[in-house]
């Protein structure tokens, strides 16, 4: 996970930054839980990707990739998992940036 204290992929993460008001996700979960074990062609690690892409697929503007939905709004960039990794990645790469422009 892009926190490094979480478990789970890119697709864990990007979850965090769907609104609060969100009433898909749930359905999607509904959704993917309907599906008989038979049927099912990803895997089990793969559950947060199915998961996302089709909640994704089920927006305005369907299939958007990740950054595209940020823009789009239809992620939620202002969360606080977000201002998290974004803090992590300011200090990480701040001061090696200095250093190359000093």
């Amino acid at each position: 996970m892009p926190d490094n204290k979480i478990p789970g992929i890119l697709e864990d993460f990007i979850q965090f930054l769907i609104p609060e008001e969100d009433t898909l996700m749930p359905r999607v979960n509904d959704c993917i839980d309907t599906i008989p074990s038979a049927e099912k062609k990803f895997a089990d690690a793969h559950m947060a990707k199915a998961q996302i892409h089709t909640w994704l697929a089920w927006q305005e503007n369907p299939g958007l990739p990740f950054g595209t939905a940020i823009t789009a709004k239809f992620l939620d960039a202002d969360r606080d998992q977000a201002g998290i990794l974004i803090n992590w990645l300011k200090r990480l790469f701040l001061p090696i940036l200095s250093q190359e422009t000093a």
